[in-house]
């Protein structure tokens, strides 16, 4: 199918994706997608299947095509996937018909199992892990991948085949990493309010003194692989953690389509997932049980929580602010955000059509009043946590109504645009920018120092700050 490479490539698993949004838009009648490259020397094929031509979230199934054109294809669960618990990447092993698979799965889909499948018999599992495999390629009986755990950065390693799924490193491009003393990582499972699978990831700092209480920074929105700054690298988890934040890395849920089992079109889902903000709650609902299992513990200060996050994440903000008041003592996002003027005007006609037909409400008049549960500015100042903005230039029009509601109401704001970037931005100064200012923000407004050689001091920071606090005390309560 035009627009699929081969499973070996990293970018497999996403161009398949994408290739099935493309043609679900424009109404192909879509079946299959190659998940390894044609005319392999053994005369053997590999497809992934859908289950439910059209379905943007029909399940998946393999079928291998032998050399002289039989197609047999895979029953057993271990075959069977999904949009959000599919096959990542399949090859060709060193013995003729036999096929190495990584499949998404396990709770929440945070985990990888590996497999072999030879057509006609069922797959057999070699290993199953938390840790990130990513880029692989079929080398005989081992595969070479891209490799990383919560607490350790990529690496190349090798998996033997025919040893049970063996790892060996083959290259560390960090090796002094391993000296550097770093928070310890937890996995956490729970539920949402639907009963859908949720998950996270707690880092505490290395050291912690009997009897005392943190604070508590949410990072978003994918936590799989090395903890390194959430989506869009722009909050560094190992760094919090030596500063003394406890950090929640959050795994965003899949939509609820996925959970409900829904075959629809995209067309017919999107409505669906914004009606009534519904996939915006159930985001919520996951990230509320997941602070509440937090909390359960001792050493974590209630009253002392933070809210990152960039794209989606910025979003789950917005929503967090206004759905679970007073929980939020500061905010910090990469990118801002879903209100009705800047969404539907400022984002220009093709934007508000596009969003029209997701379901999203007008800017104005009539269904206007459903921005309510999303939109900080069409609610009460007393919801605008102290919020810092660190914005691309490309994008930062559609932070504007966000911006100018905390001014015009004097609540906390700071709003730092980065020339000559896009939605995640790339360049390394901005980038170590971004970290120090989101270091100090969190530091001033959850009472918590920062090491200087973390972060090199800023007198005029603290000066801003502390006047907008100020502004903030000085309100007469309402």
């Amino acid at each position: 199918m035009p627009g699929c490479v081969p499973a070996g490539s990293f970018a497999h698993f996403y161009s398949c994706h994408a290739a099935i949004l493309a043609a679900v838009r424009q109404k192909i009648h879509l079946s299959y997608c190659p998940i390894l490259p044609g005319h392999l020397s053994s005369g053997w094929s590999l497809v992934k299947t859908q289950c439910q031509p059209g379905s943007y979230n029909s399940p998946t199934r393999l079928v291998a095509t032998s050399p002289s054109g039989k197609a047999l294809a895979c029953d057993h669960p271990d075959c069977l996937g999904n949009l959000f618990f599919d096959i990542e990447g399949a090859w060709e092993t060193d013995r003729p018909g036999e096929f190495a698979f990584l499949k998404r799965e396990g709770w929440g889909g945070s985990m990888l199992g590996l497999f072999l499948w030879q057509p006609g018999h069922p797959p057999h599992r070699l290993l199953t892990t938390e840790d990130l495999l990513v880029g692989c390629e079929g080398l005989g009986q081992r595969l070479v991948c891209a490799r990383e755990s919560a607490r350790q950065p990529r690496h190349l390693m090798t998996l033997d085949l025919r040893d049970h799924g063996r790892s060996r490193t083959l290259f560390d491009p960090n090796p002094d990493f391993q000296r550097i003393a770093l928070g310890s990582a937890q996995r956490l499972h729970w539920r949402n309010d639907r009963g859908q699978e949720s998950y996270g990831d707690l880092v505490l700092p290395p050291r912690i003194k009997p009897g005392q209480k943190l604070p508590l920074v949410i990072v978003q929105y994918v936590t799989r692989g090395f903890l390194r700054g959430g989506t869009g690298d722009e909050y560094p988890i190992q760094l919090f953690a030596r500063n003394g934040f406890a950090v929640l890395s959050f795994q965003k849920p899949a939509p609820l389509f996925a959970a409900e089992g829904n075959d629809g079109t995209l067309a017919a889902i999107l409505p669906r997932l914004n009606s009534n903000w519904d996939d915006r709650r159930d985001i919520h609902s996951s990230l509320m049980v997941g602070i509440r299992s937090v909390l359960a513990r001792s050493d974590i200060d209630p009253d002392r929580i933070g809210i990152s996050g960039v794209s989606d994440g910025s979003t789950t903000m917005q929503f967090g602010l206004i759905n679970s008041p007073g929980l939020f003592k500061a905010a910090s996002v990469g990118s801002c955000c879903v209100d009705p003027t800047a969404m539907m005007i400022y984002g220009g006609s093709g934007l508000a059509h596009e969003r029209t037909a997701w379901g999203y409400p007008p800017a104005s008049g009539p269904g206007s009043e459903a921005w309510k549960p999303l939109s900080l500015p069409v609610n009460s100042p007393e919801l605008m946590a102290p919020l810092l903005m660190q914005l691309a230039d490309n994008e930062f029009l559609v932070a504007m109504e966000t911006l100018a509601a905390y001014q015009r109401n004097k609540r906390p704001v700071e709003a730092r645009i980065f020339p000559q970037e896009f939605h995640l931005k790339v360049q390394p100064e901005h980038r170590l920018n971004i970290y120090c200012r989101n270091l100090r923000w969190f530091g001033f407004w959850l009472d918590q120092p920062i090491a200087s050689v973390s972060c090199p001091p800023d007198a005029r920071d603290v000066e801003r700050w502390s006047a907008m606090k100020a502004i903030v005390n000085n309100r007469p309560s309402s």
